[in-house]
């Protein structure tokens, strides 16, 4: 959860912020290393790291963490 040299792999409640799904999305990387997920797989990747990672061995919720959009709020 703490993550490497490359920050924590995800970021609980924020899919756009995390590693994990950034990595996923893109050509570029080599990850997942045979090919690339389908799309369908990486939004339900994405959507439980939107749901704060709940860990479906014993049902508990990471607490996300608030992050203000000061640029949301102007527009």
């Amino acid at each position: 959860r703490e993550g490497g040299d490359s920050g924590p792999a995800l970021v609980a409640g924020h899919s756009a912020k995390s590693l994990l799904i950034q990595v996923l999305r893109k050509d570029t990387q080599q990850m997942p290393p045979k090919g690339r997920l389908p799309e369908a797989v990486i939004a339900d990747l994405a959507r439980w790291v939107d749901m704060g990672a709940p860990d479906p061995r014993d049902g508990s919720v990471l607490p996300a963490k608030r992050v203000i959009d000061l640029d949301a709020g102007k527009r």
